[in-house]
């Protein structure tokens, strides 16, 4: 044996431990245990199994340039993920790191429904609340706004919106971004009444 090459050594000990093991121990004892071992280490092992695979198929979406592409890489996520909290807990946390709103709000939402612990959701709910930032400059504000109108978040744009006048009610800017969407915004008042 070559100094330093412990492989042949190591092959050599573990027959060795399972020799001492069953000279210690009767043999339906180390059956038992390993039935045992093997109920909790497989269910462990195919969900991360799963996760790597969510995890590879955010990845392909991420780097997908297509529309429908990426779309299809994030429905083969979700259903592999299916009403699993666990994976579903991944998924969200997957897409909350790649910053995919449509992924993590679906995992979030599949999850209430599946029953997972309240405790879980509730950290992943805290986890989504934005903290408000104070707006310094209206113009800045306008820009916000009209951004998350264009990235289809208005109820987001009318909360801004409502600040920012509280806080520079006569800039024309702001004034007239109210009045030019103005049906939209009392569209959204409407609904957000009915809900309460």
């Amino acid at each position: 044996m070559v100094e330093g090459d412990y492989g042949p050594a190591m092959l050599r000990t573990i027959p060795d431990l399972f020799n001492t093991l069953r000279a210690i121990f009767p043999d339906w004892l180390l059956v038992v245990l390993a039935l045992g071992i093997a109920i909790f280490a497989i269910p462990r092992w195919w969900h991360s199994i799963r996760v790597k695979q969510l995890k590879a198929d955010m990845r392909k979406a991420a780097r997908s340039s297509v529309g429908p592409e990426r779309d299809r890489f994030i429905a083969a996520a979700l259903e592999r993920a299916g009403h699993h909290p666990g994976r579903l807990e991944a998924l969200f946390e997957l897409g909350w790191k790649s910053q995919n709103a449509k992924v993590w709000k679906e995992a979030l939402h599949r999850l209430e429904r599946s029953g997972a612990h309240p405790s879980v959701i509730e950290r992943l709910r805290t986890k989504t609340m934005r903290k408000e930032e104070p707006i310094r400059n209206p113009l800045e504000a306008a820009v916000k706004i009209e951004t998350l109108l264009e990235h289809g978040q208005p109820q987001r744009a009318m909360h801004l919106l409502q600040h920012a006048l509280v806080q520079f009610p006569e800039h024309e800017e702001l004034v007239e971004l109210q009045s030019r969407h103005a049906v939209h915004y009392q569209a959204l008042s409407e609904e957000a009444d009915d809900e309460l």
